[in-house]
Order: C-alpha cells, then structure tokens, then sequence
C-alpha cells in the first residue's frame, strides 16, 4: 500500500514538474506516461491520465488523443462517470485550441451529459462555459451569453467565487462585443475584478486590468465613430487600467499580458497625438512579445 500510495505521489509530482516548466518534448512526456501506465487500474490512473491530458492538449495532438483513449476506456471499465466526462473535457480543449470547433463542442457536449449523470455540479457549470466558448468563437454571441448565465448560476449555488470571476469576464467579453451592451461589460469585468482582488488571483487580476483596458479603448473608438468628438476620457482609463496591468504582470512574469497592455497604451497615445509616448509603449509591446512564448 505504502509503494502504491508513493507511486502515485511522484507521478503527480511528475505532473506538477510539467506545468511548472512547461515541458513540451515527447520525449519529456514518454517517462510521465510510462509511469501512469503502470500504476493499477484504478479511479486514481484515470485521475492522471486527466491530469497529463489537460497540461499537454495545448500542443500534443497525438499524446492527448492516445491519453484521453485510455482514460476513457479504463474509466467506462471501472464505470468512473466523471472520470469520463474529464477525459472528454479536456480533449475537446485541445480541439479548441487547434479551432476545431465542431469536434470540440461534440466532445464537450458529451462531457456535459456524464457530468451531469454523475452530478458533479462544477463539472456542469464547467461545461456550459465551454460549450459558451464555442459558440462566442463562432459568432453566436447571444447563445454563448445564455450557457455563461446558465454556469454562472451554478458557480453562485456552489459558491465557486473563482469560477464566478472567470464567468462575469466571459460575460464581459461577449457584452463588449455586442452594441447595445457595452456598458455592461464593464460592469461584468468590474465584478470579476473584485473577486480575483480579494482572492489574491494576480494572474486573473493582470488578465481583467487588461480586458478593461481594452473595454475603454473600444468605447473611444466607437464614440468617436459615431458623434465625430474625440473625448479622451476613456482613453485615459485605458491606459490607467493598462499601467495596472503591466506592473502586475512584470511582477508575476506573465509576458504576454505586458505586451498586450503596453500595445493598448501605444494605441491610446496615438489617438492623443503624443506619438513620443506611442513609440516608446509599441516599441515595449514588441520586445515583450519576442518573449512571450
């Protein structure tokens, strides 16, 4: 018992070493597979094969695939619902990712029905996020706002704040797209703001400083489109909320946030004609992004 309970430990440990430093050659991954294959086929094996499969669907085709198969066959064995519904999640994902869209929401559509057989309530809430995702991606904006209502209730019952943070920014998202909705948006990331602030989230602070940075460069644009008059209060706010952004992220080390945010500034200093200042925040998105990845 003891050898089995410390087999598993260095194998998640394994998993743990991967995303820390996103190692992303097969050869890397071949030990970690090899190291779940022979653990014994139980709920804990389908456990990490779930685990590898989400920190590495991203950008391995193959090994995702060949995982997920396992994961679920033994799960469907051991007759494991939410070990199923786990394997589908994060296959679709790395459909997602690849902009296969069609065999992402199969995949996440299926996950959604055993979650909900197995009634895992965040499994669910989890789901109709995703199954939203797809459908912002694809241009149904009003659908996607209907299933991130719909996870945002259930993230409310199981007081999942975390959850309900990352559900108001998708909301944000999609109102800011939509006309007659842009003031909500703000009012969604705003929200979202709140609770990744009290949660000490600096990730998903960084992430939100950005979305409303860019929710008011878009709100100047799209006033000035329509009255002519070049108000450059909201720019203002875009680059407040976009130096927010980037000393946040230059602490935490999340590269691309930086470089998105100092673009945002760069553009808003366009628009305010001070193009000393555009140069100088362009030329810092450019370096950070050379970087990013």
């Amino acid at each position: 018992m003891l050898k089995r309970r410390l087999k598993i430990f260095l194998c998640l440990f394994f998993l743990f070493f991967l995303a820390e430093n996103q190692l992303k050659a097969q050869d890397d991954i071949k030990p970690i597979i090899d190291s779940i294959d022979n653990l014994i086929n139980d709920t804990n094996k389908v456990i990490a094969y779930n685990d590898l499969i989400w920190k590495i669907c991203n950008y391995d085709s193959l090994n995702s695939a060949n995982l997920a198969q396992k994961s679920i066959a033994l799960a469907t064995e051991l007759n494991y619902t939410k070990g199923i519904a786990t394997a589908q999640k994060n296959l679709a994902a790395y459909y997602y990712y690849k902009a296969y869209y069609p065999e992402a929401l199969d995949l996440y559509e299926k996950s959604l029905s055993n979650y909900e057989i197995a009634k895992d309530k965040k499994g669910i809430a989890i789901s109709y996020r995703n199954i939203g995702n797809i459908h912002y991606q694809i241009g149904n904006s009003n659908v996607a706002i209907q299933f991130y209502f719909k996870s945002l209730k259930i993230r409310e019952e199981i007081k999942d704040t975390i959850g309900m943070g990352n559900t108001y920014s998708a909301i944000g998202g999609v109102y800011q797209n939509i006309d007659d909705y842009h003031d909500s948006s703000l009012v969604y990331f705003k929200r979202a703001l709140d609770i990744f602030l009290t949660a000490n989230d600096y990730y998903n602070v960084a992430s939100t400083y950005l979305n409303i940075s860019i929710a008011y460069h878009n709100f100047f644009n799209d006033i000035n489109f329509l009255t002519k008059k070049k108000d450059s209060t909201n720019l203002d706010s875009s680059i407040y909320y976009s130096k927010k952004c980037i000393k946040i992220s230059e602490e935490i080390q999340v590269l691309r946030f930086a470089a998105s945010a100092y673009e945002v500034s760069g553009m808003c200093f366009i628009e305010l004609n001070e193009m000393d200042s555009a140069y100088f925040y362009l030329n810092k998105s450019g370096s950070f992004m050379k970087n990013c990845w």
